[in-house]
């Protein structure tokens, strides 16, 4: 039988204060993007992100993009209170809005044709980024504040530009087209939006400029931003989280025993159990006050990760993704193209995740069990049984280890 405790200061200490952590801070070369400031934006400090309405000569303003979105309240659904929330504060983007017009009368030609845009909307950046600074709008510091290495790094920390006759959001990334447009700063990445653009697909395009890898062509993960909706934004997978450097990654290791899961939400701590590249990561997930409000009652998300799943061109494998919410049910809704239902995501009292010895099978669309094997179908010999949600809350107690 496990051995259990029922000392929950002894095992929370020892689970806060002696348990290994893995990525409590940012990696480098970690996602797509993470190596400079001219591939990717930094994802640590407090930073400012102007967001830019751009018109053209002779237009009415037109945008149906929430501007109370970018108001910087932390008591309300905010760009700002978005990624303060996922990162526990580690990154706090306020955003500065302005409206500027073009005085270029043939941008909007430009932008229609494929073959000019990008370097169109680089030259619309960089203008107006130039002409708020000359009229003192914007200070050239508060562009570049911190960089992957915390400090200044000459490239601008972050830009949304709103232009009439784009089509959702469009992450740009200039290179070395990114000139000086003053002094020694440089344009790095931003995101060109459309005017009817909705919150979740500007969250999700602000994502990929900060080089989170999950979060692709493919979306495989029912507990994160890609599954969300206008109306119902969920934070980011513990696995994002992890690799931008926003939570403390706990290691749970050893024969089986009681673990107290602390809630990810407010502590920033997030679980990993299995070593090498393919591990799961376990967080105490609950419903907050503007994301993850349909998820339901507490409970534990529980990602299969596969730092080495192959790709087919852009397309990660459906079966064996780099990482993937387990489900209780063993429904796996993205990848049978079903509806994600976040609140059937969470492991609660009676689920159990456990090996299974007798069918060692790789899963696949006709064969998709709910165990803890690896992907070759191989058992872990890991178990996550004997779940309770009640009675020590806002903490989750487990019996998890190595049987």
């Amino acid at each position: 039988m496990p051995n259990k405790t029922n000392n929950a200061f002894i095992v929370l200490f020892l689970m806060t204060t002696a348990l290994a952590v893995y990525g409590s801070a940012a990696v480098a070369g970690d996602g797509p993007g993470r190596l400079t400031g001219q591939q990717a934006i930094p994802a640590n400090g407090r930073v400012t992100i102007p967001v830019i309405e751009v018109l053209f000569p002779g237009d009415a303003p037109r945008s149906t993009v929430d501007m109370s979105f970018f108001s910087n309240k932390l008591n309300a659904i905010t760009f700002r209170n978005y990624w303060h929330t996922n990162s526990n504060g580690k990154y706090d983007p306020r955003t500065m809005v302005a409206r500027h017009l073009s005085e270029d009368s043939s941008s909007a030609e430009k932008l229609n044709d494929a073959a000019t845009r990008k370097e169109e909307l680089i030259d619309i950046a960089e203008t107006m980024l130039g002409d708020l600074i000359a009229q003192q709008e914007l200070a050239p510091a508060s562009l570049d504040s911190t960089g992957v290495s915390f400090m200044p790094d000459g490239w601008t920390d972050g830009l949304i530009l709103i232009v009439p006759g784009l089509d959702g959001a469009a992450p740009v990334v200039p290179g070395n087209r990114g000139k000086k447009f003053f002094q020694k700063l440089s344009l790095g990445p931003f995101l060109a939006v459309g005017p009817e653009t909705g919150k979740e697909e500007i969250l999700k395009g602000f994502s990929r400029l900060l080089g989170l890898q999950s979060i692709g062509v493919d979306c495989t993960v029912c507990l994160s931003l890609c599954a969300s909706t206008n109306d119902d934004l969920l934070i980011l997978d513990a696995y994002s989280r992890m690799k931008a450097g926003w939570v403390d990654v706990l290691g749970l290791d050893g024969p089986p025993g009681t673990a107290l899961i602390l809630p990810s939400r407010t502590t920033g701590k997030i679980y990993r159990i299995g070593a090498g590249k393919e591990y799961f990561l376990i967080e105490n997930r609950s419903p907050g006050k503007f994301t993850d409000i349909k998820i339901g009652e507490p409970g534990l998300a529980i990602y299969h990760v596969d730092e080495n799943a192959a790709t087919h061109g852009k397309r990660l494998d459906t079966w064996r993704p780099r990482v993937v919410n387990e489900s209780p049910d063993a429904s796996f809704p993205l990848q049978n193209n079903e509806v994600c239902r976040q609140s059937e995501c969470l492991f609660r009292e009676g689920d159990s995740f456990v090996p299974d010895y007798e069918n060692q099978n790789a899963p696949s669309e006709h064969y998709h069990p709910l165990n803890s094997n690896y992907y070759s179908g191989e058992p872990s010999d890991i178990i996550i049984e004997d779940i309770d949600t009640k009675n020590h809350f806002p903490i989750i107690r487990a019996v998890i280890g190595y049987r």
